[in-house]
């Protein structure tokens, strides 16, 4: 730990040094003696800050915790909180026990999604791992940390033994030899042998979608900021609740990068194979801000395999309309399934004729939502306007307290040529339940330079799936009008944690 600390160029200084005494103190709630007797060299320093958090039963975790909080870097973070479940495994395990988990473990290859493994083994209460555990090794040590399933077994030995089944021989007779042992020497065995039972009989595949969810809101407060909420969630075949990140108040100026910076964490920590989809919870007033721009890939090695939604708040509160809100979903999707072809997703386009019935230049008369409901309720929806204005606003509305799941339009111009015919080839080449890929490939050759740029990338989607719903178990509020949870918890917090703007503590669950 002393030697990450030293490679930081975060705590280089003596001040920085302090601060992070300082952060020790208050988290720990005991005084420090490296605050006092700091030793001019650095890594002597950081030396006597380790020492010390060693003699805590938490201060290991505090420390950890610290480093995230104060100096940014993923890298290190992930570092001291590997490190820091390394010291706790002490007090499971016996040091030979350590040393063979640790080579037997040292050969389990990337082919196998520890993240998928550990989410089967974990059953009936699963929860993902946190980013940290980036192989089988960090994972076990985390995972010793966390209490006995319902039957009794530790989560560290049902997730060995279902690695010693996904990942076959040789790797698995040393293992479930060394946990059967363990499981014996502690009457363990009838759940270690249902376990066993249960792995052999299971097969572990990767998830093969990472939800991502943001929720973005009028900071209330302050009109230059914002609240931001984030969850995010697998779509794996042993399902996971939906883990919650940080709230975070974020000025107006600075909405672009700090959701770039979510999206390309999100992007790094997790299986390449799995399709990332973001989606954009907003309510009416926010739900024409550029989004997909801000997930575009702009630089070297940003994920260009984002497939990029708008879902409505205001649909959450238009109770009125949940019946024919799912009903127009279900025969959307299964109709595309059967039919399939571009016959199936012909939108439904408001003002759609104003162009070669030589209409008034300029902005048109508002247009009445069609009648379509009786007659082909599977067709997604085209504004004539963007919802920023009165007449788009007035259609997005009236879409929402109908049930119309899928809506499309432009940010700026919906009557532009350009987008209509946009929107008929998109729509032309496949059914309505790929349209959020259709529309992210559409992006990439956008940015080959194979698309009008300035078209597609004005294009929004509000994919509003009423089987995915928002994890919120607490009123949507601003951060700043929410109760600040204590500074450091080590038991950390799943989808129905409140934190406010102080905690910067990222929540884990034990």
């Amino acid at each position: 730990m002393a030697d990450v600390l030293n490679r930081s160029p975060r705590f280089a200084t003596p001040s920085s040094r302090r601060d992070l005494v300082s952060y020790l103190v208050r988290a720990l709630e005991q005084p420090f003696t490296a605050r006092e007797k700091a030793p001019a060299r650095s890594f002597d320093h950081f030396t006597h800050i380790v020492t010390e958090c060693t003699a805590h039963s938490e201060g290991t975790d505090a420390l950890a915790e610290a480093v995230a909080s104060l100096d940014g870097d993923r890298r290190t973070a992930l570092e001291m909180r590997q490190l820091s479940d390394k010291w706790t495994a002490q007090e499971q395990l016996a040091p030979e026990d350590l040393v063979l988990l640790d080579c037997l473990l040292g050969q389990v290859g990337e082919e196998h999604d520890v993240q998928a493994i550990a989410l089967a083994s974990l059953q009936p209460v699963p929860a993902p791992l946190p980013d940290h555990c980036t192989d089988a090794r960090s994972a076990l040590l985390y995972l010793l940390r966390r209490n006995a399933l319902p039957d009794g077994l530790p989560p560290f030995l049902a997730f060995l033994e279902f690695l010693a089944a996904s990942a076959g021989e040789p790797l698995a007779s040393p293992l479930r030899e060394w946990t059967e042992r363990r499981a014996r020497s502690r009457e363990l065995w009838p759940a270690l042998e249902s376990c066993r039972a249960r792995a052999d009989g299971t097969l572990v595949t990767a998830a093969r979608e990472r939800r991502m969810m943001l929720v973005l809101l009028p900071d209330g407060l302050d009109d230059d900021y914002y609240a931001l909420r984030v969850w995010h969630q697998d779509d794996a075949p042993h399902p996971a609740p939906a883990l919650r990140d940080n709230d975070a108040r974020v000025r107006e100026a600075d909405l672009e990068r700090a959701i770039r910076g979510k999206v390309r964490e999100t992007s790094q920590g997790h299986d390449k194979n799995a399709a990332l989809t973001v989606e954009f919870w907003l309510p009416l007033s926010l739900i024409n801000l550029p989004v997909a721009e801000w997930c575009a890939p702009r630089e070297p090695g940003a994920p260009d395999d984002v497939r990029v939604v708008v879902r409505s708040l205001d649909r959450m509160r238009a109770s009125g309309s949940q019946h024919s809100w799912r009903e127009r979903w279900s025969r959307m999707v299964d109709t595309a399934e059967k039919v399939g072809g571009g016959d199936v997703t012909c939108p439904v386009r408001l003002g759609r004729d104003r162009d070669r019935l030589g209409g008034p230049s300029g902005s048109p008369e508002p247009v009445p939502l069609p009648e379509w409901s009786e007659v082909r309720p599977d067709l997604p929806l085209v504004l004539s306007a963007p919802p920023d204005c009165a007449e788009g606003r007035g259609q997005l509305m009236r879409a929402i307290t109908t049930g119309v799941p899928v809506v499309l339009w432009h940010r700026h111009d919906c009557t532009s040529r350009e987008f209509r015919d946009t929107v008929d080839v998109l729509l032309s080449r496949g059914p309505v339940s790929t349209l959020p890929e259709r529309i992210r490939a559409m992006r990439l050759a956008c940015e080959d330079g194979g698309l009008p740029t300035e078209v597609v990338r004005g294009l929004t989607l509000m994919w509003d799936d009423p089987n995915r719903s928002l994890p919120v178990l607490s009123p949507l509020v601003a951060p700043d009008e929410v109760p600040s949870p204590p500074l450091f918890h080590p038991h950390g917090a799943t989808g129905d944690t409140v934190s406010g703007p102080s905690a910067r503590l990222p929540h884990r669950t034990r």
